[in-house]
Parts: structure tokens; sequence; C-alpha cells
């Protein structure tokens, strides 16, 4: 119970699920779950922390996006690191994990 008590005043940040997807394929990362219990103003900042580097369309927004990068024969693990800032709350990470598998053609 003290738990999610401290939910109720705590700055938490939210991003999304971890998932799976195709070499090629744009990814969308979704942290807008994320919240301020007091409503401040929030920023957000993503960093990929393993795998093959990629280019997110936006490293400060709560939606990011990017192309999942070749990964030949094998899957691979891409992970990223979130966290939402509110200048009077602090801050609270999240991470986030993609893994990109190789394309398969459908006839």
């Amino acid at each position: 119970m003290r738990f999610s008590g401290l939910m109720k005043i705590l700055l938490q940040a939210d991003a999304d699920t971890d998932r799976g997807t195709s070499e090629f394929h744009t990814v969308t990362l979704d942290a807008s779950g994320s919240f301020d219990p007091k409503n401040g103003n929030l920023s957000y900042q993503w960093t990929q922390t393993a795998g093959t580097q990629v280019r997110l369309s936006d490293n400060q927004a709560a939606l990011t996006t990017f192309d999942a990068p070749r990964v030949g024969l094998t899957s691979e693990k891409l992970t990223f690191y979130f966290s939402v800032i509110q200048s009077n709350t602090g801050i609270s990470p999240d991470e986030i994990w993609q893994k990109v598998r190789p394309y398969v053609r459908q006839e």
C-alpha cells in the first residue's frame, strides 16, 4: 500500500512496453504515458544504450521514431534509456528494448 501512495506523488516515466519488429521498419518509441502528478512542465531525453546505433527522429520528445537497422541472419536487441525531467520534482528513468528480426519476404 505504501508504494501505491508514492505513485500518486512521484514523477513517473513510462516508456511503453518492450517489443519486436523487422529490419527496415519504422519503429515508434512512446513515452507519452509519463506524468507528473503535480502537473509540472515535463522534458524528455532518449539515449540508445545498446545495439546497432540508430538515428532517433527527436531524442527530446515523448514520441520518437527510428528506422530499424539491417540485422542480417540473426536478431538484434536495441536498448533505449528514457528520462522524464521536471525541474522541481527531479528525474524519473525507464528503459525499453526493441528486438529487430531479419526481414522475411512473404510470397
